[in-house]
């Protein structure tokens, strides 16, 4: 509301543009495919599916439905297991990748 007060002011001929428009952040995972699962416990995650994140929340909301209400998990969600990362070249990718933002 405060933002539209500025964009059509009527003591004004000058229309003044917002310095920043920003609708959410957009996590994404290592490898670009969301992670979505139950990591331990009573935990589940449905993250990084970056730009797409909107466009794969019903699915991901779906899948992690699925794992809580029913104990299963659907056939495709394999691929998205948190669990996928936790190797040892994925944990040394990490590691490096971790160094590397704290250097620059």
């Amino acid at each position: 509301l405060e933002q539209s007060k500025l964009l059509s002011s009527s003591d004004t001929t000058e229309t003044r543009l917002p310095d920043n428009i920003q609708a959410c952040i957009r996590p994404i995972s290592p490898d670009g495919v969301p992670i979505v699962g139950k990591i331990s416990g009573n935990i589940y995650v449905a993250s990084g599916g970056g730009q797409w994140g909107i466009t794969w929340a019903p699915l991901l909301g779906q899948i992690v439905a699925s794992q809580i209400y029913d104990g299963e998990e659907p056939p495709l969600s394999s691929a998205l297991r948190p669990s996928r990362f936790d190797t040892l070249i994925q944990r040394s990718l990490m590691e490096l990748r971790a160094k590397d933002a704290w250097l620059t």
